[in-house]
């Protein structure tokens, strides 16, 4: 699954994840782009874009955790620049276990994790 510069206009990023879980199997990757939030410029522009109301966006804090508490095991984090002012962040995961709630859902529409 690749998940590339989306997930600041992604209110809830546990939903994401469930579904990422939903179509990998164990051992499946995973690899997530998207502004480093530490940055005080990903801040800024994040207000600025709020503020014009030009679409929400959101900063995720703690998406290491929400990551690992999706069930991934993270492989790499790399924080990059591009260009002056502007800050990226990729994860890489892999699928180690589906929680539980995932094998519910599985098995409630009969179908098999691809």
């Amino acid at each position: 699954v690749v998940i590339t510069n989306v997930l600041h206009y992604v209110p809830d990023v546990k939903q994401l994840f469930s579904e990422a879980v939903r179509v990998l199997r164990p051992g499946g990757r995973i690899a997530i782009t998207t502004w480093d939030e530490e940055a005080l410029s990903s801040r800024l522009r994040a207000a600025w874009i709020n503020w014009s109301r030009r679409a929400p966006v959101y900063l995720h804090f703690n998406l290491w955790t929400t990551i690992q508490c999706s069930g991934f095991r993270i492989i790499s984090v790399n924080t990059y620049s591009v260009g002056v002012c502007w800050k990226l962040k990729t994860f890489h995961a892999v699928l180690t276990d589906i929680p539980e709630s995932q094998h519910t859902n599985t098995e409630q529409l009969g179908t098999e994790q691809s």
